[in-house]
């Protein structure tokens, strides 16, 4: 039933408001819960869809900001139980969970810089009540990744309406994405082209692709992910981060051969792998942003 907020007294009404925004706090927890179990299962590649974040977009209908930080907050919360149950208490905003998942995967790529888990609790405990502007000082402060340089590059008209024409094909991106899938694609043109020695050894292994066969997926796929959905129809238009599946693995008798191999995506490779080697198999091999402290071999971050 619909209420009429203008028959409600002041404080009624600003009672009932704090009341929605609880409620509020508990949705966005129970969507986040949601998206997690669909990015472990990978459940959006049968629509022909490559990432949880165009999965936001393209079905759920966020904007792409909207989507950007469903997605990173997901991604927090799954790898971070205190970091879930701030959320869940209303501590912790959907934005700033965005920015500390942000701050955490630049540290992982750092390559030596582990975020721990008590290391996430204490940056957790330190955004609390700060505003955005203040959490990006914070984070900035804790930082141990060096600033990276920028360069600033004009374009011309003739070459905007070229990668507008691009983003047709690669989809909706922006203008750096477009040219760093433009640069991929060629990298990987020139090293299907090196010449390369072949040994008795990977041409006896029943995983080697040779050359040819590679080029001929490569010429066949046009550099795209070659999953089509069975519920839309919808080809998957993924061109980063390809890789080459048996459609009939190995291990259940597979051959190495063009007929049984195709050219995916790394979100519809492991779907394809979730399908038939099971959940629980694959559970293993999903990658964990926030590790145990067994797990790591090395330095921790400095600065929290």
């Amino acid at each position: 039933m619909r209420v009429n907020y203008m028959k409600m007294s002041d404080q009624e009404l600003l009672k009932s408001v704090q009341g929605a925004v609880k409620q509020e706090k508990k949705l966005t927890a129970i969507v986040l819960d949601h998206l997690a179990e669909i990015e472990r299962r990978k459940v959006y590649c049968d629509l022909g869809i490559s990432s949880l974040f165009r999965y936001c977009v393209d079905i759920l209908g966020y904007s792409e900001a909207e989507s950007a930080y469903r997605v990173n907050a997901t991604r927090l919360v799954s790898s971070s139980p205190f970091a879930k149950k701030s959320m869940e208490e209303g501590k912790l905003s959907l934005s700033a969970a965005s920015k500390i998942f942000g701050h955490i995967k630049q540290e992982q790529k750092r390559g030596d810089g582990v975020v721990l888990p008590n290391q996430v609790s204490k940056i957790i405990k330190k955004s609390e009540g700060r505003s955005t502007r203040q959490l990006d000082l914070m984070l900035a402060e804790i930082s141990t990744v060096p600033v990276e340089r920028k360069e600033r590059v004009e374009l011309n008209e003739r070459i905007l309406k070229k990668i507008e024409k691009l983003r047709k094909i690669y989809g909706e991106r922006s203008d750096l994405e477009v040219l760093e899938m433009v640069l991929d694609d060629k990298i990987f043109e020139m090293e299907l082209s090196k010449p390369k020695r072949t040994s008795s050894i990977t041409s006896e292994n029943p995983r080697y692709i040779d050359r040819a066969k590679r080029e001929h997926i490569y010429a066949r796929s046009g550099g795209q992910c070659e999953y089509v959905s069975l519920k839309t129809g919808k080809r998957c238009n993924a061109r980063l981060h390809l890789q080459i599946d048996h459609i009939n693995p190995l291990a259940l008798g597979g051959k190495t051969e063009i007929s049984n191999l195709r050219h995916l995506c790394f979100a519809h490779n492991q779907r394809a792998a979730i399908t038939v080697l099971g959940q629980t198999k694959m559970d293993r091999y999903v990658d964990v942003t926030v590790k145990p402290k067994s797990q790591i071999p090395g330095k921790t971050l400095q600065g929290t």
